[in-house]
């Protein structure tokens, strides 16, 4: 390195010697994607093989800096499944290949968001009301970010999805198109469109 001034005029070399181990190279992460949300409390961690690599350092934390450790773990494969389910948040894991005594560096930081899945909704205060062949629902609302997905099925004809819908809240009718015996299936659903499982009730639409 020199240094040069304005008019070109170049000084005196200087130099520094310094030594770089690299190797074995770090391992890409592939799954999760970065910034992406994962359903599962145990989710699997999957990355790239690396030639020189006998084993794996994989580390996980809830901060960037790895400071708030969650666990440290040395593989000897290519993926890993969190043995303890994590709490709601955000995840950040780092990787780096072993080879006998020399590790080489970590690999560019990943980050998840580990996210449940909806409770299925409580129907305990469901009520439905069938006038002529109209059905009025009425239940509790759906908490913060949340709506109803509602499928009706008619059990006595064993016909499939006779009416469905999407972002409802807590009071909604709708035409009933065959009478006889009926299921009504809600969960909640994000605003993503990921859903919970589901909360059934049976019901009886006569004629009138």
């Amino acid at each position: 390195m020199r240094a040069k001034d304005k008019k070109g005029l170049e000084g005196y070399d200087a130099t520094y010697t310094f030594s770089l181990n690299a190797r074995p190279y770090a391992p890409k992460s592939e799954s999760p994607k970065v910034n992406e949300i994962v359903r599962d409390a145990k989710p699997t961690l999957v990355w790239s093989k690396v030639m020189d690599a006998k084993t794996y350092l994989l580390e996980l934390a809830r901060d960037n800096e790895f400071k708030d450790m969650v666990s440290r773990f040395e593989v000897n494969k290519i993926d890993f499944t969190i043995e303890k389910p994590l709490a709601p948040g955000q995840y950040f894991w780092r990787l780096a290949s072993i080879n006998g005594v020399d590790k080489g560096p970590y690999a560019d930081t990943n980050n998840f968001t580990f996210k449940v899945k909806p409770d299925a909704p409580d129907v305990s205060q469901l009520k439905i009301k069938v006038l002529q062949n109209r059905v009025f629902v009425t239940t509790i609302e759906p908490p913060s970010g949340l709506a109803y997905k509602v499928i009706l099925n008619n059990d006595f004809n064993a016909q499939k999805k006779m009416w469905m819908a999407q972002g409802l809240d807590g009071n909604f009718n709708f035409l009933l198109k065959e009478f006889g015996q009926q299921t009504l299936s809600l969960s909640l659903v994000e605003a993503g469109g990921v859903s919970g499982p589901e909360s059934v009730v049976e019901f009886i639409a006569l004629p009138q």
